[in-house]
């Protein structure tokens, strides 16, 4: 076995073991069931020295973050326990198991770790912010002591460090915790809370400022005074990854703000669905352009290049809280020139510049016609990181008034490639489906054989229907055009049975391009529909819900299940699309006469299963002037049957069907029955 297979399969039996005392005393959770043993606490040690051999040549060569990530938390949990007691006879200040130095490597570690590890906020609130309050708080004031000065911040007179630790170790003997409140509330100006916040924002959300910090702290031996007593491996490795790090945090020395607020756009763009739309491009165009009157496409466009570029080579949470952090320094140092004004004015001129940032962020998030529920996080997260209390959704989501902190968690494999590229509309297949084209889109013509993109001018990103094999008849079998008599007709029909039909001969006419297997006969099928702003693609609406192939041109998804359902409405236009752009002016009377002769807009409304917020999703159907939508149809189903049967079979593995079922193997099949005067009469092909 040579020296690699060998260290595998030491690093894999140190995992095992570690997961061994997990098991026995839960110390990976907020409640333990017991303490290690003394024994315990020495494997511990042990363990930890394997798991950071390893993190150190991953350092170098990053081959298995997956692992890595694992190894940094378990070594943080462990490193809280390891630490060896004043009465022990193995206990040295210089072995790096004092409880200041296993804290101080800890941090190290942390640093290894960015909010894609599923754990990270754990890490972060249950073991390193808790060391903040103490251990870091208390090691750092008694290095200003020992090196008479503030060597971290420059704002901590030797007096104010001995007064600030003299209250730090009195309230802990006293309380087993520091109590931080007591200050607040009672002696607001001691100099403790300035120091302590310093360093709990730092780690709160790290910067390159974090990374600095910490390798400062850790910089020095203990036989330098404020030095500490970390193993001389630890303090020469992690200080050359800390500077590395930090270097790769930091932005181009000639960014400024102008720079810095577009890498916040495209960040918000891009991290959240990995995708870099042409409406995000032309808002983000907009809205930096009314930041910055002065600047022309050209400078834009030069500004946009290095974003991307910046991006492209690191996009991780840290340089995120860098850039946030730098933009709102950036109007803190333009406003606190002025001497002709007061800190209240200036708090206010402050406040009012990230409530504009942040609005641009609202608009932004509905480019693609609805907001996210990791977009409308995002903002929730940023508006808590520079103290914004303004409500900016006016009722839509349930704000939080800047208590929120985190960001959502981002996609973790981004293509950073998809930054430059510009989204083209495929060409739609064969067989005439008529579209209307719209000044919003601008990008549906009709042709006599297809629907195509205008190159760079579209907003839409229309996916391919699916590749069919040459004996599917696409125009008769899937491509029907149904006149305002024939739909009304359905819908009255469907009114006046409460029935539910079944389109049967669909699924095998897109079988041969689309994966449907184990998917039910579908009750409506629409060959193509606008997913609110941003996606053009094929409906379809079975026992489940709604269905697209958005993803992938030969893949089903589920848009919306049925059990979100709470409520559905069809108009002319936009139906409520819009309301936003409307108010805010940007939207015209004679536009909207326009769209609603062009275009029908079912909208469902529902509730998000885990957070409790509303949802809702536009279908736009784009069926031109002097024609009716068949959305009308899938409303009809859902009102006189569905709705019903989905209520009753909530909280069941299977649907009871509804008795008056209606089975169809054509188009015409479901028109005879729709125009049959006889309210009993079944489909062709009835089942019993």
């Amino acid at each position: 076995m040579n020296k690699t297979n060998i260290f595998d399969q030491i690093l894999s039996n140190a995992v095992l073991e570690f997961e061994k005392i997990d098991s026995f005393t839960n110390i990976t959770s907020e409640r333990i069931k017991r303490e290690p043993s003394t024994e315990e606490r020495e494997t511990l040690w042990n363990l930890t020295r394997v798991f950071v051999d390893f993190i150190y040549k991953q350092d170098l060569n990053l081959t298995n973050k997956e692992l890595r990530d694992k190894v940094c938390h378990y070594s943080i949990v462990a490193l809280h326990w390891n630490d060896l007691q004043l009465d022990n006879k193995e206990f040295s200040y210089s072995n790096g198991r004092f409880r200041r130095d296993t804290v101080a490597l800890a941090l190290c570690l942390f640093s290894r770790l960015d909010n894609s590890y599923a754990d990270y906020h754990n890490i972060l609130n249950g073991w390193i912010l808790p060391h903040t309050n103490f251990s870091v708080s208390l090691w750092s004031l008694r290095s200003i002591i020992d090196s008479n000065r503030d060597n971290f911040f420059n704002q901590t007179s030797n007096e104010d460090a001995k007064k600030s630790i003299k209250y730090l170790t009195d309230s802990y003997s006293k309380n087993r915790y520091v109590d931080y409140d007591y200050l607040i509330d009672n002696d607001n100006e001691h100099p403790l809370l300035k120091h302590w916040w310093t360093i709990r924002l730092l780690f709160k959300f790290p910067n390159k400022d974090t990374w600095s910090f910490l390798r400062n702290y850790i910089g020095n031996s203990i036989d330098v005074p404020g030095g500490l007593g970390l193993l001389s491996l630890d303090r020469d490795v992690n200080k050359d990854f800390l500077k590395t790090k930090s270097e790769l945090i930091e932005f181009p020395e000639n960014w400024n703000f102008n720079e810095k607020l577009l890498f916040l756009f495209v960040f918000f763009c891009f991290k959240i669905d990995d995708e870099l739309d042409e409406g995000e491009k032309e808002k983000m165009k907009k809205y930096w352009k009314e930041c910055n009157t002065d600047a022309d496409d050209e400078q834009y466009n030069k500004t946009f290049e290095a974003v991307t570029s910046e991006l492209e080579k690191n996009s991780s949470i840290e340089k995120l809280y860098q850039c946030v952090h730098d933009i709102k320094a950036y109007f803190i140092n333009k406003f606190n020139k002025d001497n002709t004004t007061s800190d209240l004015e200036k708090q206010n001129k402050l406040n009012t510049q990230l409530i504009l940032i942040l609005t641009d962020l609202k608009w932004l998030s509905y480019a693609d016609g609805f907001c996210h529920d990791n977009e409308f996080q995002f903002i929730e997260a940023l508006k808590g990181i520079w103290g914004v209390q303004e409500k900016l959704f006016d009722g839509a989501f349930p704000e939080n008034s800047g208590i929120r902190e985190n960001f959502p968690e981002f996609q973790k494999k981004s293509d950073s490639s998809k930054l430059k590229k510009v989204s083209q509309i495929d060409q739609y297949p064969e067989g005439l489906y008529f579209q209307t084209k719209l000044d919003h889109w601008n990008c549906l013509v009709k042709d006599d054989t297809n629907i195509m993109g205008i190159p760079n001018n579209n907003h839409l990103k229309v996916i391919p229907f699916p590749k069919l094999s040459d004996s599917a008849n696409i125009e008769k079998d899937l491509f029907r055009r149904f006149s305002t008599e024939e739909i009304d007709l359905i819908v009255n029909k469907i009114n006046s049975t409460k029935s539910c039909i079944y389109l049967t001969w669909i699924n095998e006419a897109l079988g041969s391009g689309l994966d449907n297997r184990g998917f039910k006969s579908p009750f409506w099928f629409m060959p193509f529909v606008c997913y609110g702003f941003d996606i053009g693609s094929l409906l379809i609406f079975e026992q489940n819900g709604i269905f697209s192939n958005y993803k992938n041109s030969d893949e089903l998804t589920c848009v919306i299940h049925v059990d979100l359902w709470d409520s559905i409405s069809v108009e002319k236009g936009w139906n409520g699309l819009l309301d936003d752009w409307i108010e805010e002016g940007s939207y015209n009377e004679e536009d909207l006469e326009l769209d609603n002769e062009n275009i029908t807009s079912l909208k469902i409304k529902g509730t998000h299963p885990k957070t409790g917020n509303e949802m809702i999703v536009n279908f736009v159907d784009t069926h031109g002037p002097g024609n009716k939508s068949t959305l009308h149809i899938i409303k009809a189903i859902w009102d006189n049957v569905w709705k019903d049967t989905v209520a009753e079979n909530k909280d069941t593995s299977i649907y009871i069907l509804p008795r008056n079922n209606e089975y169809f193997n054509s188009w015409d099949e479901l028109l005879v029955w729709a125009n049959s005067k006889n309210d009993s009469t079944k489909g062709n092909n009835e089942t019993p």
